[in-house]
């Protein structure tokens, strides 16, 4: 539970400074709890266009929280969710997401779901899904 505190903290601080970019959480632990907090504050509206959170702990809570913020959200356009516990289901939460439309362009998805593979923090690699609007490439 302090953990969850503390991160929820953080993503309250996050919404308090709103000229933050990018935030980089890979390997540091935060869980679903903390992480549904961080989708709060995304839906709220901030800054940060750049959000890193793979080798965390998050599973499919999380990954539904956060295509439920981004459907809110107008400025997050990179997001990595690789090496994570989320499913299928998660996954497949995020897609219909970005099926309505988000401001999101990049999102990384690498070592998840059941055939996820262990990796370290040295050897996690970013390997981006790219999106284009489809009023940029007409």
């Amino acid at each position: 539970q302090a953990v969850s505190r503390r991160h929820r903290a953080f993503a309250e601080a996050l919404l308090a400074n709103s000229s933050s970019e990018e935030l980089d959480l890979v390997y540091t632990g935060i869980t679903d709890d903390g992480t549904r907090a961080l989708a709060e504050a995304l839906a709220k509206g901030t800054s940060l266009r750049k959000l890193y959170l793979g080798g965390t702990k998050i599973g499919d809570g999380a990954a539904q929280a956060f295509a439920e913020a981004l459907l809110a959200n107008s400025s997050l356009e990179e997001l990595d969710l690789g090496y994570t516990g989320i499913t299928d289901d998660g996954t497949r939460a995020l897609a219909e997401a970005l099926a309505k439309g988000t401001s999101l362009r990049k999102l990384y998805l690498g070592g998840t779901g059941p055939s996820r593979r262990p990796c370290s923090p040295t050897r996690h690699r970013r390997s981006w899904i790219s999106s284009t609007p489809a009023s940029q490439t007409m």
